[in-house]
């Protein structure tokens, strides 16, 4: 905005000074022809100089009306120039009075014009000067011609009045510039005071942080905040500016970490925030959310690093999870992730051609043990009997809590023969038996009459079913085995049955 005021203001100095150059050379033109005293329309060469003076002027004014300034000041310069130049042929050569319109037109076309004005009308007065000398010097001029005193001091008041014009000028657009220029220092100062005020509630702000922040430069830390020094357990900054990066990262984050800073380096593409793991200096790992920023750090281009401790926020989720998808007494899966997992298997049953099975359990003396001593026996013993069934199933089965006393297990990938598979499933469901079936140990317990006792015998009856490739209908295959078990309750219990659609042979009690 203030360049384009002073090209404004300098442009309109122009104009105004070419008019007045134009005034003056065309009255100085005028008033140097009447001083002549040549006899009305009879040829003098005396006019010669005045008349190209005069002839410059009108040109000039009608170049300047059709809105051309720079031309215009191209033609009343050399015009005057030429002009100077035929006077000085006439009336003395070097010697001639005319001789200082030479420095004063170079003054007032350098300002007027383009940046190589000034040098440009310099080599045109050189050469008319060296000009005349030599002319001078081989007789070359023709002889003196007298005129005037008063046409030599018309040009020398012409001279000085476009010298004292211009210089006033000048001073008034740079004056105006130089107002302008405090007027910017004044602001950039007020700027700068600002910026140093913005920079220290910046920093204060950065040492305050709870946020751990570090800078470094190609792995070489420059910069921590206090929260940093807490999150990696270092006494003080020089400690931990001993320390790159890298050290900080645990292992297995190292490459992707380092193939991270290098893409923000480059300013390349990359996900604003990742999840890593740092460790402490003591070796301590802890699970972080890192995000990378380039920025420019005591004048060198650097790395911000903003660093979140995360370990609070992940035990929180894993306790959500653990409430979303397992049973809060057993830790057993609960309902919703045993839908999930029997989803996965039936995917996988028909992408392999697989057969899996699926166990409905019930314990069979559990309610009398919740009666005489309470729930909370029953909650020992059930949390006993979900231990043991986790023990003997194989890892990639599934032992889930159903509700009370009721569990499931899923048993994938039995294999492609289905005898076999319902032979691993029968013999799956008979080794449950057998290990559920023995002797709970409890803690004391005292019951309604006051008696204790430390054991307590529980069996459990199953109900199998054993499912085969585009089986697709999870909620029938849980029915399936639910009917089976309630089957093997008005068998007697402690009894395995397998449903009578996987079997073919009815309800067989093992």
């Amino acid at each position: 905005m203030g360049a384009t005021s002073n090209r404004s203001i300098q442009r309109d100095a122009v104009r105004a000074l070419l008019v007045w150059g134009v005034g003056v050379t065309f009255i100085g033109a005028l008033l140097s022809l009447y001083l002549l005293d040549a006899p009305l329309f009879q040829l003098d060469i005396r006019f010669i100089g005045p008349t190209l003076m005069l002839c410059a002027a009108l040109a000039s004014a009608v170049v300047l009306h059709q809105g051309h300034v720079g031309r215009a000041v191209d033609v009343l310069a050399f015009g005057v120039g030429v002009a100077t130049t035929a006077i000085a042929v006439l009336t003395g050569g070097v010697h001639s009075p005319v001789m200082p319109i030479y420095p004063v037109l170079i003054l007032v076309y350098g300002w007027t014009h383009h940046q190589t004005a000034g040098p440009v009308m310099t080599l045109f007065c050189l050469v008319c000067i060296l000009g005349l000398w030599m002319s001078a010097a081989s007789d070359a001029l023709p002889a003196e011609i007298k005129s005037p005193e008063g046409v030599f001091a018309i040009n020398a008041l012409v001279a000085c009045v476009l010298a004292g014009v211009a210089v006033v000028f000048i001073r008034r657009v740079y004056q105006h510039q130089l107002s302008e220029l405090d007027q910017l220092g004044n602001e950039l100062a007020s700027y700068a005071n600002l910026l140093e005020q913005s920079e220290a509630r910046y920093c204060t702000l950065i040492e305050r942080m709870p946020e751990a922040i570090l800078v470094h430069r190609n792995t070489r830390i420059v910069y921590a905040n206090p929260a940093a020094l807490q999150l990696f357990g270092a006494p003080d900054l020089e400690t931990l500016m001993r320390k790159s990066t890298t050290e900080l990262i645990c292992p297995e984050y190292v490459a992707s970490q380092t193939q991270r800073m290098q893409a923000i380096i480059n300013g390349e593409d990359h996900p604003p925030r990742t999840q890593a793991c740092f460790q402490k200096l003591d070796g301590t790992p802890v699970p972080v959310e890192v995000q990378g920023t380039a920025i420019e750090f005591d004048g060198e281009p650097a790395i911000h690093v903003s660093i979140r401790d995360i370990t609070e926020r992940q035990r929180l989720e894993q306790e959500i999870r653990q409430l979303a998808f397992y049973d809060a007494l057993t830790s057993l899966p609960n309902r919703r992730l045993l839908d999930d997992r029997l989803e996965q298997a039936l995917a996988a049953s028909q992408r392999s051609g697989g057969h899996g099975a699926l166990m409905f359990l019930d314990l069979d003396n559990f309610k009398p043990l919740n009666d005489r001593c309470g729930h909370a026996a029953g909650d020992q013993l059930l949390i006993q009997a979900a231990a043991r069934l986790k023990s003997i199933v194989r890892a990639k089965d599934t032992v889930a809590r159903y509700g009370g006393d009721e569990f499931i297990v899923l048993l994938p990938e039995l294999g492609t023969d289905a005898i076999a598979s319902e032979q691993a499933a029968l013999q799956a469901a008979q080794k449950i038996q057998g290990v559920m079936a023995a002797p709970y140990a409890l803690h004391q317990l005292t019951n309604s009459q006051g008696q204790s006792s430390g054991t307590h015998s529980c069996t459990v009856s199953i109900g199998l079913v054993v499912f085969a490739p585009g089986q697709a209908d999870a909620k029938a295959l849980v029915a399936q085995a639910d009917a089976a078990m309630y089957q093997a309750k008005q068998a007697g219990c402690n009894q395995v049955v397998r449903s009578p659609r996987c079997s073919g042979d009815g309800n067989t009690a093992a």
